[in-house]
This record gives C-alpha cells, structure tokens and sequence, in this order.
C-alpha cells in the first residue's frame, strides 16, 4: 500500500513513499503530455522532473498555473482513465494531495472542459488532449 509523508523540505505536501518502482505511466505518453501541458498548465518544470511526478517519485516538481486547475482536473481525469481501478484510485488520491487539490473540487469540476458550454479554451484543450489520449 501507498503511505504518505511530509516531504524533505519541510512544506505541508505530501509524498508517496513507493516500495517499489511502479511506473504509472510510460516515458513515451508523459513526453506528450509534457509537450502539451508543460509551460501552459504547469510552470516550466524539465522533462524528468515531469515523469517523475506523474509516477509518484517526486511530491513537488510540479505546479499548477494560476487559472489552469479546471484543464488539469480533465487532464488527471484522462491520465487516471487508463490505469486499472485499484492502481487508479492510490495514483489519483496521492496526485491530487501533491497538487494540494481538495477531492471535492476535483470532483465536481473535472469533466467541465466537456460539458455543455464548457468555454472556448477549455474545449480547445479537452479536444487535443483527447486526441493525444486516442493514439494510446
């Protein structure tokens, strides 16, 4: 099981202690996510940095920009749809505590950027990010 723990630099995130190497996701689908979502949702962070931090290594390389959360919320969404159900639901609870997003939030809002008037933004986004997740 995952357990959780306050990270080295003293911040209130947590971690995931992994007791093995699980890779969530391959090098291959986190380079086209980084590609897409690097700079845009996320503050500039490197390459391993942005692997590592999808797959529970690192707690903290990876920030969220100011008025992105609702496209990260569909992004985690699509990211956690293609894991088995038992891995998907550690995965995205440890997630989602290292990016300090409450599970009611993203509850109520990751499906927004397709939803019925969902902004021309999110929709452009939802779009891409769904045919990214297509070519899978």
């Amino acid at each position: 099981k995952e357990e959780f723990a306050s990270t080295n630099d003293n911040t209130d995130r947590p971690a995931s202690k992994q007791k093995d190497n699980t890779i969530y996701f391959d090098m291959g689908l986190i380079a086209k996510v980084y590609g897409m979502c690097n700079r845009n949702q996320f503050v500039d962070v490197d390459e391993i940095g942005f692997f590592n931090f999808f797959n529970l290594r690192d707690n903290h390389s990876v920030k969220i920009k100011d008025h992105e959360r609702v496209r990260v919320y569909y992004l985690l969404h699509k990211m956690s749809e293609i894991l088995e159900k038992e891995t998907k639901k550690v995965w995205l609870e440890c997630i989602l505590m290292n990016l300090q997003i409450p599970r009611s939030d993203y509850n109520s809002k990751y499906r927004h950027c397709v939803s019925d008037m969902p902004g021309m933004r999110n929709a452009k986004f939802a779009k891409n990010l769904d045919v990214l997740f297509d070519t899978l």
